[in-house]
């Protein structure tokens, strides 16, 4: 729901990859997920991106998102990073389908 009620249903997919610009993101990444499946880690991941997809969507105008998708989208790829690192992954890239 738009922060002025519009229902909507986003589909969405991003590419993520631990942050190897670092070895502290590489360690951070290596201890949290060492005993994780490749499923357990995409669930983690997209539940982080979702939750900061709704979240921005629920503090913006649908005009906005229409109009100013670039935007959009920043802002949410900034928010969730936050998260990210401190679990040592980056967001490669974000798109709506």
């Amino acid at each position: 729901m738009s922060k002025d009620k519009v229902p909507l249903s986003i589909n969405a997919v991003a590419t993520v990859k631990v942050d190897d610009s670092n070895t502290e993101s590489i360690l951070r990444a290596a201890e949290r997920f060492i005993d994780k499946t490749d499923k357990e880690i995409s669930k983690y991941l997209r539940e982080i991106i979702e939750s900061h997809l709704i979240t921005t969507i629920s503090k913006t105008k649908f005009r906005e998102i229409v109009e100013n998708y670039a935007l959009f989208i920043e802002q949410v790829s900034i928010s969730a990073q936050k998260d990210l690192s401190k679990n040592g992954f980056q967001i490669c890239s974000l798109t709506l389908t």
